[in-house]
């Protein structure tokens, strides 16, 4: 019985002993202890702004490596002018990056450049910074197939995502 009696009491001493140390640590412990909740800082949020022809010049690099080519697809109903497929890159040589970029499609005359046959406007969406997206998309234009003609293509808008520089 003495040994029972030992391991017990050296037991609650040891917990004694051992207990205000728990108490201690589990008042620094956050999942024991009430404390406010701290807010977390969110990075600010982007705003979008839309370029101007300088920023435009600056920003896209303009490497004349769009193509049009016939589609094998014919409109049956609604917009009856043949489509074609335009393919191209916009090079974003800027810091921030671009939202959205439209971009416009013009046909003209070979014979005569003033002689606009049709446009098109087309949308690129979300350039990352200093990157290069590819597009491929289908436009109307009314210029038929076997018609000489020739196009050239002018970003018209731009929007950027700048970030809010904290005050």
């Amino acid at each position: 019985m003495r040994t029972w009696a030992r391991y017990y009491c050296r037991f609650w001493m040891g917990a004694l002993i051992i207990f205000p140390f728990v108490v201690v640590l589990a008042a620094c412990d956050p999942i024991l202890s009430p404390q406010r909740a701290a807010t977390p800082t969110q990075p600010p949020a982007p705003t979008v702004h839309e370029l101007t022809k300088d920023q435009i010049r600056a920003c896209i690099y303009e490497g004349g490596n769009q193509t049009l080519e016939p589609s094998p697809i014919f409109a049956t109903s609604g917009d009856m002018r043949p489509v074609w497929i335009v393919t191209g890159k916009v090079e974003n040589r800027c810091e921030y990056a671009l939202k959205s970029v439209k971009i416009r499609i013009t046909a003209y005359n070979k014979a005569n450049r003033a002689d606009i046959l049709d446009t098109a406007d087309l949308t690129v969406d979300d350039v990352p910074a200093r990157s290069v997206r590819a597009y491929k998309r289908d436009i109307q234009l009314i210029v038929q197939r076997q018609q000489q003609f020739a196009f050239y293509y002018e970003f018209v808008t731009v929007t950027a995502a700048f970030l809010a520089r904290p005050n």
